[in-house]
C-alpha cells in the first residue's frame, strides 16, 4: 500500500505541478493591478480543463498505472481515483490563495486557511483512526476534502474582500 500510495501521489503531484506556472504567472500582475477579472477569467478558462483532466484520470487510471508502475500497481486504480477530488480542488485553492488574497494584502487570511486546513486534516486522521477506517483510500479522500475546504474558505474571503480588488 505504501508503494501504491507513493506512485499515485507522484502522479498527482506531477499534475499539480502544472498548476503552479499558471498561478505564479498571474501573481505579479495581480500584485500590480489587483484585477478580480483576471482571477475569475483564469478560473473560467482552466477549471473546465481541470475537470476534463479529472474525468480523463478516472477513465485511464488503469492504463496510466500500468504504464507507470506495471501490472503490480493495477490494484492502485481505486486509490488513484480517490485522489481525483484533490486534483480538482487544488487548482482553485491555489488560485484564490496567494494570487488573489495575497495580492490584496490578505496574507493573514491566506495563512489562516492553511492552518485551519491542517487542523481539519489532523482531525480527519484522528476520526479515521477512531472509526477504524485508516486506509489509503480514505486518506486520499480526506486530503481531497480538506483541499475543498481550503478552496471554500479562500473563495469566501475573496468574496468578502471583493471591494479591495479592481473590478
Amino acid at each position: 500500500q505504501v508503494a501504491e500510495w507513493s506512485v499515485c501521489l507522484q502522479m498527482v503531484s506531477a499534475v499539480m505541478s502544472m498548476y503552479t506556472p499558471i498561478t505564479d504567472g498571474i501573481y505579479p500582475h495581480m500584485v500590480k493591478s489587483k484585477d478580480w477579472k483576471l482571477v475569475t477569467k483564469t478560473a473560467k478558462i482552466f477549471m473546465p480543463i481541470v475537470a476534463v483532466g479529472c474525468i480523463f484520470t478516472f477513465v485511464v487510471a488503469k492504463y496510466a498505472l500500468l504504464i507507470i508502475g506495471g501490472e503490480k500497481y493495477l490494484t492502485a486504480v481505486p486509490l488513484l481515483r480517490a485522489f481525483i477530488p484533490l486534483l480538482f480542488f487544488s487548482f482553485p485553492s491555489i488560485l484564490f490563495g496567494w494570487p488573489a488574497l495575497g495580492a490584496i494584502g490578505k496574507e493573514k487570511e491566506t495563512t489562516f486557511t492553511t492552518i485551519i486546513t491542517a487542523f481539519l486534516q489532523i482531525g480527519g486522521l484522528l476520526a479515521l483512526l477512531l472509526i477504524g477506517q485508516f486506509n489509503v483510500i480514505d486518506l486520499a479522500l480526506l486530503r481531497g476534502f480538506t483541499e475543498a475546504c481550503m478552496f471554500a474558505m479562500r473563495y469566501r474571503y475573496c468574496r468578502r474582500f471583493k471591494g479591495e480588488f479592481a473590478i
